[in-house]
């Protein structure tokens, strides 16, 4: 399970239903996440601006792109760079660190997304490249962080 921590920054409620925008704490300014919350209830009198928060969500759940240009629905874009990749007869996993943007990796933030081993040849993954890790926000599961 991939974990990020960050700080509330925004939350739009419709019911019982929530669209929770965090900022990361991934050594990185300007990297913010969001979060759907289904069945806002147990958690509304903790979802406040600023409240520190987890983000879980699993490698398996994590999509990556190269080069990617234009338009997207997935909310959550993370550029990352390649850090470890095992290929396997079916399976890949992929290791990322979250890219600083500048060309040296002082990133503490790491991820792992598990994708097919076609996809990763289809890609040409090396380690080394820049990607985007993308994750719905329906994928991303909030927690709130112990105090």
């Amino acid at each position: 399970m991939n974990l990020m921590t960050g700080r509330i920054a925004g939350i739009e409620c419709f019911g019982s239903l929530a669209l929770v925008d965090v900022d990361a704490d991934a050594d990185q300014k300007n990297l913010r996440l969001t979060a759907t919350v289904i069945g806002m209830a147990p958690f509304k009198k903790q979802l406040i601006h600023n409240a520190k928060v987890n983000l879980l969500f699993a490698e398996t759940d994590l999509a990556l792109a190269k080069n990617l240009t234009g338009m997207i629905s997935t909310r959550n874009r993370i550029p990352c760079r390649v850090i470890g990749i095992d290929r396997g007869q079916l399976l890949a996993s992929i290791s990322l660190v979250v890219f600083t943007g500048s060309d040296i990796i002082h990133s503490t933030q790491r991820l792992m997304a598990i994708i097919t081993t076609r996809s990763s040849y289809s890609l040409e993954l090396a380690v080394g490249d820049r990607v985007e890790a993308l994750i719905k926000s329906n994928e991303m599961r909030l927690e709130i962080a112990e105090a």
